[in-house]
């Protein structure tokens, strides 16, 4: 469809420069700004990617429950330097 539209003399100049630099039309380089614009965000997860594994020995410190919030938090406290 055609339609016309006001763009800064500067921007239509990076523009038709961008298109042409990657071989392409000012027009698939508008709509593809477009569909950018207008598309839904994509989804914040990335891909996932593997934890590194630790092969160390030692573990869980005796005393702390890992599916407790607080337990965890309490041993971080118990654990940082002093001020």
């Amino acid at each position: 469809m055609r339609t016309t539209v006001d763009l800064p003399d500067e921007l239509l100049r990076q523009a038709r420069r961008r298109a042409a630099d990657e071989g392409t039309t000012l027009t698939a380089l508008l709509a593809d700004g477009l569909r950018l614009r207008l598309d839904p965000p994509a989804s914040p997860r990335g891909k996932r990617r593997a934890l590194p594994v630790s092969r160390t020995g030692g573990g869980m410190q005796a005393g702390i429950d890992p599916a407790s919030n607080a337990s965890l938090l309490d041993a971080a406290d118990d654990h940082r330097a002093p001020a």
